[in-house]
C-alpha cells in the first residue's frame, strides 16, 4: 500500500525541485509502487511526472488542503 493518495501535496526533497499533487498512484508489472505527480502552477504547471515513492515526500499536515484538489494542481 502506498503513503501517498491522489489529492496529496507533495514535494521533492533532492535533486531537482518539484512541488505538485499527487494525481495517480499504481504498481508496476514487477510490484513497485509508481506515483504520478502534476507540478504546481507556475513554471511548467500542469507537467506530470512519475517517481517512486521514496523519491517524494508530504507537505508539513498544516499545509495539506482540506479537500483533494479536482482542478490542475
Amino acid at each position: 500500500m502506498s503513503k501517498f493518495k491522489i489529492g496529496d501535496i507533495v514535494i521533492k526533497p533532492k535533486g531537482y525541485s518539484f512541488d505538485g499533487e499527487v494525481r495517480a498512484v499504481f504498481t508496476t508489472k514487477s510490484g513497485e509502487i509508481r506515483v504520478v505527480a502534476e507540478l504546481k502552477p507556475g513554471n511548467g504547471g500542469g507537467m506530470l511526472h512519475i517517481f517512486s515513492e521514496g523519491q517524494l515526500e508530504m507537505w508539513p499536515a498544516k499545509e495539506q488542503p482540506d479537500q483533494p484538489s479536482t482542478a490542475p494542481c
